[in-house]
Formats: structure tokens, C-alpha cells, sequence
């Protein structure tokens, strides 16, 4: 347990970036076979059974290869950049078409749209991902200074520090913060697409946001009863 510990630790930044990307990945699979199911109910017809098990028996692997790109290009990243710069998202994109294709080939049309749909879905994810990124480190890139009023812009790179040490001790604290926000984050996505009528993307975003609820709160539990021990020890 202790030495499980220590990988977890030692290589704590990694693995929350593979699981973010994976987690998009897997979000972008399931807007693209929604969106294309959709299709199908507009134009009247619905997807056989048999074809809708197949599109979802590929989304682990497509998952996989995605998440195996992130790793090996960690392995040989500048550790100055924390995450990929678009030009190597685009090379991501790229090789994780490639190769996606070239596995589901034989599977048919059906599951290469859904599969090359699915890229698109993440680029607009990335897109906002990458976007709230630059906005937490608006006092470092400076990107925002000819854009917003200075008015706006001044209290927004003087406070961002604080803003920053406050989320990472508050993080620190509380290990399940993470998965809380993101679950707020996935509602307010999901009222969104309720607004535009994608009820079926907003369902299965909902189930991903539900699930974040519940390894936050199981988080929770378990420092509770950890800590109970503790207490209860202490007072032997």
C-alpha cells in the first residue's frame, strides 16, 4: 500500500493529466455516438442493436491509444510545459486519427464517423480546457493585456496568485475538491446542451458529472472514517 502510495504521489500531476484527457476523450466518444444516433432518429431510422454495441465495444480502446499517446509523449516532454502545446495536440490528433482508423478499418463506416467525430468533440473540449488554463495563468502569459481593459485586467493579474495558492492549499486540504468541481462544471455543460435540445449528450455528461459526486463523497467518507479511527485511538 505504502509503495502504491508513493507512485501515486511521486507521479500525482501525471496521472490526474492522463485521467483528465481520458475523461475528455471518453466525453468526446459519447457526443459523437449520440450525435449520430440523433442523426438517425431525425431521418427516421433507428440503430440496430447489434451496431450500437459494436460502436461502444470501441471506445475503451480508443481511450487506451489516446491515453498511451499522453504518456509517451510525457516521457519525452520539456518539463517546462505542463501540458502540450496546440501544435503537439495537433500532432496528437493526427497520429490518434492514424491510428484509430487503421484498427477499425474492417468495422465499418458506421464506427469510423463516430470515431473521427469523436476527435472533433475533444478538440472543442481541449479548446475550453486549454482556455481555462491560460485564464488561471493570466499573470504569467500576459496573453489577456491588449484584449480586456485595464480596469479589469490589473485586479485579475494582481489577485491571480493568491486565487491559485488558495485553490492548491484548499486542494491539499480537501483531496476530493477536484472531483466536486468538476461535477459542478459538468452540470452547468449539461444546462447548456439542454438549452440547445442535446438532451442525450446532457444525460450521459450528467452520468459522468453524478459519477465525480461519488468518488468525491466516497473520498469524503473514507477520510471520515479514517480520521474517526484516529480520534478513537488517540483517546485509548
Amino acid at each position: 500500500m505504502n509503495k502504491l502510495k508513493n507512485i501515486f504521489l511521486t507521479n500525482k500531476q501525471l496521472i490526474l493529466s492522463v485521467l483528465i484527457h481520458a475523461g475528455l476523450m471518453w466525453a468526446s466518444l459519447a457526443f459523437a455516438y449520440n450525435s449520430y444516433k440523433e442523426y438517425f432518429i431525425r431521418t427516421k431510422w433507428e440503430l440496430p442493436f447489434e451496431l450500437k454495441s459494436a460502436i461502444k465495444a470501441t471506445f475503451p480502446w480508443t481511450i487506451i491509444v489516446f491515453a498511451v499517446l499522453f504518456l509517451l509523449y510525457n516521457m519525452v516532454r520539456d518539463r517546462k510545459h505542463e501540458y502540450p502545446s496546440y501544435r503537439q495536440y495537433v500532432a496528437f490528433f493526427i497520429l490518434q486519427a492514424l491510428i484509430v482508423n487503421f484498427i477499425f478499418l474492417s468495422k465499418g463506416v458506421p464506427i469510423l464517423i463516430v470515431q473521427n467525430l469523436a476527435l472533433l468533440y475533444l478538440a472543442i473540449f481541449l479548446f475550453i480546457w486549454g482556455g481555462i488554463k491560460r485564464f488561471m495563468a493570466i499573470d504569467t502569459t500576459g496573453w489577456a493585456e491588449e484584449l480586456l481593459p485595464s480596469v479589469i485586467y490589473k485586479p485579475l493579474q494582481n489577485n491571480m496568485p493568491k486565487i491559485r495558492e488558495y485553490c492548491k492549499a484548499y486542494s491539499k486540504k480537501k483531496s476530493s475538491t477536484p472531483f466536486v468541481i468538476g461535477f459542478i462544471v459538468l452540470l452547468m455543460i449539461c444546462a447548456f446542451l439542454l438549452i440547445f435540445k442535446q438532451e442525450k449528450a446532457g444525460e450521459n455528461l450528467a452520468n459522468i458529472a453524478y459519477f465525480l459526486l461519488v468518488i468525491g463523497v466516497g473520498i469524503e467518507i473514507y477520510k471520515l472514517i479514517k480520521n474517526g479511527n484516529t480520534d478513537e485511538e488517540k483517546q485509548d
